[in-house]
């Protein structure tokens, strides 16, 4: 098995952005290592650069560990342990926060009138110390891990305001002058950035639960034949293969095909289908998909990371993990941040002491500028907006690759659609066999299923479904041989050439076809195709492809927004030129071979369009991949998880206007949290240096910062689509 390119690392220990940057620097310097830092999710995302492979995972979580942190492949944890240890760290902090409080309040009472004598001063020093020194001990240890590593992070200026405060009141005290003392201050700093932080972990982890409900789909336990007995066993403890047993009601542990039994499946959170499906024979079967009231056998074919909710979880994650390129302004500014504030620091001690001569005042001042400064805000801005939005578009059926799919969306100029299967329904039907020169129907129905009776096809699968109606008995034939884009070509048991496929293939193959017949079949915007035998055309079959009922919508929307739909098909001229036409789409490219689709798209991409595709995902692979911006959607968006840059699973056109809505509000979330987290710093740093902001209120400024941040991204969970939005 090849090594993984890609491997993802929970991290535990990172109390602000400065911290995911510190590890990135660190990661990033390992031998060729690409890596990205998510502070928001506290993951990493460690990617092999071209050619090379990662190095060994103890290498990687001892870099981790050097930095301050702690690693572990993000595999290797359950998600109730991932669970167990937010649980366990967010009840530290409240811990802390509550002797922090209790410590506190007395030194606030003496803050009213006629109560500042109530504590004498060695008792408001071990109140304050017990804060100081347990209570505030991880900014400690976070800050020296941070100064360890040549770098500044959030906890640096915690622990350097609070310490300013606390010691020099100690002193103060211990010299015994009669200046006034500021124990008060350092405590409420730390229990309001203890509270703070509180509320952001709260905040940070309702923004990541999209990923937890989509694995809470999947049950944890399967039941499985072995030795004649059905026994209960762990999913984890599954092999492809294996055959399992579904009972009415039960949750599908793993994908499959059906063995025998047939039962309703609700399969909503996959295709979006508001109905459960019928499902029999030989039909697949995805996990967490839910069982209706009929009994199945099916044969495991994809286990653990394999299944289709596992890739969608993993593609949820990676887009959760990506940078968006507007972030990367902030990030430059949050790595000169702290040095910055420092120095405004050291200036605004010097500048209030020589001024106002007064060392108190100074102080005071100083303390609210280390306080008050926060790039976490800005660290929070961008992946908290992404993790909320991900993970309600994968809620939609909606999935994004990366941070930059969303951000290309924004600019699309150009919408080309494939049309069977995206614009129409992808389920055609045979409308009508002609026939050529005394040839008989049955005999066309039957060399033609002989043909196609392997194809994924839609035409296909059509064929498949009259002789099954009919009751036709099929022959056998010899070499059958598919050429892409053109059609199918075999030889019966006789020696005789056979041929299904489109003009084109059969004038290659030298065969004369009747015009005449063939053009009144194309005037009535049928798909034809021709069946031939030894050099002589001896049928028609005609099919129609009814359109989605939502794409003249789909299209007037695209057209309002200024958006060009543009069809790209291997149909016939005509049939392509009726669907535009009902659809007031003015440019069609037909009878377009697959590997001649991305030819279009890059010459479209050469006339300055920013171009968008719209396809199935399997057959139109090569033109996805070289338009701007890719979105697979029908029949191949479950192959498509690790290709396209957005995944529409939902069976319906709709789905790319809500793609596009949702990227439109995840980048407007984004832009409104930068906005505010530099308008904050800009801001309130002067403020705090003309003395206009007391600690304490820095503190809690600061605390809110990062809170309101993470809340404003959570709106996002307020957005809806469209089928939601008629209801």
């Amino acid at each position: 098995m090849a090594a993984p390119s890609t491997m993802d690392f929970t991290i535990d220990g990172m109390s602000c952005a400065a911290c995911a940057r510190r590890l990135e620097r660190v990661l990033n310097n390992l031998d060729h290592v690409e890596a990205s830092v998510n502070f928001a999710a506290s993951q990493a995302q460690i990617r092999a650069q071209k050619g090379k492979s990662l190095p060994k995972i103890e290498v990687i979580v001892k870099a981790i560990k050097d930095a301050g942190f702690e690693g572990q492949p993000s595999q290797q944890i359950r998600q109730e342990d991932i669970q167990k240890r937010f649980s366990d760290h967010y009840h530290g902090v409240v811990r802390d926060f509550l002797i922090a409080l209790f410590c506190t309040l007395p030194l606030m009472l003496m803050m009213l009138p006629g109560l500042h004598h109530i504590l004498p001063r060695w008792s408001q020093f071990l109140l304050a110390s017990i804060v100081q020194f347990w209570c505030a001990r991880r900014f400690y240890r976070q800050a020296w891990a941070s100064l360890r590593n040549k770098a500044a992070n959030m906890d640096v200026l915690v622990v350097l305001g609070t310490l300013t405060a606390y010691i020099s009141s100690a002193l103060i005290m211990f010299l015994g002058s009669s200046q006034s003392i500021y124990f008060d201050t350092s405590t409420m700093i730390i229990t309001l950035i203890l509270l703070g932080r509180l509320l952001e972990m709260r905040a940070r982890h309702q923004a990541g639960a999209g990923i937890e409900s989509l694995l809470k789909l999947q049950p944890r336990i399967a039941h499985k034949e072995y030795n004649n007995e059905v026994i209960e066993c762990s999913i984890d403890d599954l092999r492809v293969g294996d055959h399992l047993i579904v009972r009415p009601g039960e949750a599908i542990p793993v994908d499959g095909i059906i063995l025998s039994g047939e039962s309703e499946i609700d399969e909503s959170f996959l295709t979006g289908e508001a109905f459960p499906v019928l499902r029999k024979k030989d039909d697949k079967i995805y996990a967490a998909t839910l069982n209706g009231n009929g009994i199945l056998r099916f044969r495991a074919t994809e286990i653990g990371a394999q299944t289709t909710l596992s890739r969608i979880t993993r593609l949820v994650e990676q887009a959760q993990g990506s940078k968006a390129n507007i972030q990367r302004l902030a990030d430059r500014v949050s790595a000169i941040f702290v040095p910055v504030v420092l120095a405004i620091a050291l200036i605004t001690f010097i500048g209030n002491w020589i001024l106002l001569s007064s060392l108190s005042h100074a102080l005071i001042r100083t303390v609210s500028v280390l306080v008050v400064a926060c790039p976490c805000a800005l660290g929070l801005a961008t992946p908290a907006a992404l993790m909320v939005g991900t993970a309600r578009g994968a809620r939609a059926g909606i999935l994004f690759r990366d941070a930059q799919a969303l951000e290309r969306s924004r600019h699309i100029t150009t919408m080309v659609f494939d049309k069977t299967g995206t614009l129409t329904q992808g389920k055609p039907s045979l409308t009508d066999i002609v026939t050529i020169d005394g040839s008989d129907k049955e005999t066309i129905l039957s060399l033609s299923y002989a043909l196609e009776k392997d194809s994924e096809h839609p035409f296909a699968e059509a064929v498949r479904h009259d002789v099954k109606e009919k009751n036709i008995s099929p022959v056998e034939l010899d070499k059958v041989q598919a050429v892409p884009g053109k059609g199918i070509k075999a030889l019966s048991k006789a020696g005789e050439t056979i041929l299904l496929g489109t003009p084109l293939f059969l004038s290659e193959h030298n065969i004369e076809l009747p015009e005449k017949d063939f053009k009144k079949l194309e005037e009535k915007a049928q798909s034809v195709v021709i069946l031939a035998k030894n050099s002589k055309a001896i049928g028609f079959l005609c099919f129609e492809d009814e359109l989605r009922p939502e794409s003249h919508y789909v299209i007037e929307t695209l057209l309002k927004s200024h958006i060009e739909p543009v069809i790209l098909t291997g149909d016939q001229d005509i049939v392509a030129r009726s669907v535009a036409q009902k659809l007031g789409i003015e440019k069609v490219f037909a009878s377009i071979l697959p590997d001649q689709k991305a030819r279009e798209i890059t010459r479209l991409r050469d006339e300055n369009h920013i171009v968008a595709m719209v396809g199935d995902g399997i057959n139109d692979a090569p033109a996805l991949a070289a338009a701007h911006l890719s979105f697979a959607m029908g029949s191949g968006a479950a192959a498509a998880l690790e290709s396209a840059d957005i995944v529409l699973v939902k069976n319906g056109l709709n789905t790319l206007l809500d793609a596009l809505s949702l990227s439109k509000a995840t980048l407007s979330r984004i832009k409104q949290n930068l906005f505010f987290a530099f308008i904050y710093n800009v801001l309130s740093l002067p403020l705090a240096a003309f003395g206009y902001l007391t600690p304490v209120l820095a503190a809690s400024l600061m605390a809110l910062s990062s809170v309101s941040v993470v809340c404003n991204a959570l709106w996002l969970n307020r957005w809806s689509p469209l089928s939601e939005r008629s209801e």
